[in-house]
C-alpha cells in the first residue's frame, strides 16, 4: 500500500487541510491514516496507430495512473459473536464504523486508425477553403469595379467566333505576306527566300535595345540567329526562309491556322452530325464555286492587267 500511496504521491502520515472541519477551535488537521482516502487507478489503453502509443513495444499498451482523492472514506460493518436466540431474541454482536484505504479502478482508452476517407475529404475541404480568397477576389475584380471590371471579363472570358477568327488569319497572312515581300533577298530554287545575313540584319533591329544595354552579346545573339535560322526551315533544306515557313512562324500564335482554314472551306471535307446540328459556322458558297467544272472561269483578263503576279508567283 505504502509504494501505490507513493505513486499518487502521498503517505498515510500526510495531513490534508480540505477535511478539516473548518471550526476555528478545531487543534491540528486530520491525517489520511485518520480519514483515509480514495486510490484510483486510471488505465488507459492505447493501439500501435495512436499518437500516444510512445512504448518501443508494438500492439496494445496500457498506462497506469495512480491518484489520491482526499475523502473521509469509511465503512459500517456488524458481526455477530451470539446468533440471537430464536425464541427470546437475546444476542450480541459488534458493529464497527471504520475508516481506510478504498481502491477503484477505472479504465479508458482509445484505439485509432487510419480512414483514407476522412483524410481525403479533409484534403479536399482544405482546398476548397484556401480557394475561396481566390473566389472572391476574382469575384470582386470582374463585377465590383466598373469599367475596369468589364476589361478583366474580356480578358478572362475571351469570346471566339470562327468568322472573326478567319478574317483576323487573313488580315494577318496578307500583313505577313506583304512584310516578306519588303525582307527577302534571294532565292531558293526559284523560289523567293530569306537570307542568312537579312535575318540577322532584320534581328540586329529587333534586339537593337538588348545589344545596346549588353543584356545580350554578340554570341548570344549569334546563337539567337542560328537557331531562329534553322527552326524557320523545313527540315533538310537549307537555303533560306520561304514565305511558307515564315508565315507559320508570324501566324503561330493563332488559335485558327492556314489549314484549319482551308480544310474548313474545303469542298469535299464531309461535315459529322453534331457539327451540323450545333455549329452555327458553315462555309459560304460563293457565285465562283457554283460554275460548272465543264466551263472553267477565264483568267486571261488577269494576265492582261497583272502579267507580273503571273509570271513571278510566290
Amino acid at each position: 500500500l505504502e509504494e501505490w500511496l507513493a505513486c499518487a504521491g502521498v503517505a498515510l502520515d500526510d495531513v490534508e487541510v480540505a477535511l478539516g472541519s473548518g471550526d476555528a477551535n478545531e487543534v491540528g488537521l486530520p491525517r489520511y491514516r485518520l480519514t483515509g482516502l480514495v486510490l484510483r487507478l486510471d488505465l488507459t489503453y492505447y493501439n500501435s496507430d495512436h499518437l500516444d502509443h510512445k512504448a518501443d513495444t508494438e500492439g496494445v499498451v496500457s498506462y497506469i495512473k495512480v491518484n489520491a482523492l482526499p475523502t473521509w472514506t469509511y465503512e459500517d460493518r456488524m458481526a455477530y459473536t451470539t446468533v440471537p436466540d430464536r425464541h427470546s431474541g437475546v444476542g450480541s454482536f459488534r458493529f464497527r464504523h471504520q475508516y481506510g484505504v478504498s481502491v477503484q479502478v477505472e479504465a479508458k482508452g482509445e484505439f485509432a486508425h487510419v480512414d483514407y476517407n476522412a483524410v481525403i475529404t479533409a484534403i479536399v475541404n482544405c482546398l476548397v477553403i484556401l480557394s475561396l480568397p481566390g473566389v472572391i477576389i476574382q469575384y470582386v475584380a470582374l463585377y465590383g469595379i466598373g469599367h475596369i471590371s468589364q476589361i478583366y471579363r474580356r480578358a478572362q472570358a475571351e469570346l471566339f467566333s470562327i468568322r472573326s477568327q478567319m478574317f483576323g488569319l487573313a488580315a494577318r497572312a496578307i500583313a505577313g505576306a506583304q512584310t516578306f515581300e519588303h525582307m527577302h533577298d534571294s532565292e531558293d530554287d526559284g523560289i523567293r527566300a530569306m537570307s542568312k545575313p537579312q535575318l540577322r540584319l532584320r534581328l540586329r533591329q529587333a534586339f537593337y535595345k538588348s545589344l545596346q544595354d549588353e543584356t545580350l552579346n554578340e554570341e548570344e545573339f549569334d546563337s539567337i540567329v542560328d537557331s531562329v535560322y534553322a527552326d524557320g526551315q523545313a527540315e533538310g533544306r537549307s537555303g533560306g526562309i520561304r514565305l511558307g515557313e515564315f508565315l507559320d512562324g508570324f501566324l503561330s500564335n493563332d488559335d485558327l491556322q492556314i489549314p484549319e482554314m482551308a480544310k474548313f472551306f474545303a469542298r469535299d471535307r464531309k461535315r459529322g452530325i453534331l457539327e451540323r446540328l450545333l455549329s452555327e459556322a458553315r462555309p459560304p458558297v460563293s457565285a465562283s464555286s457554283r460554275v460548272s467544272e465543264s466551263q472553267p472561269p477565264d483568267f486571261s483578263s488577269l494576265a492582261k492587267v497583272h502579267p507580273a503576279k503571273l509570271q513571278g508567283g510566290m
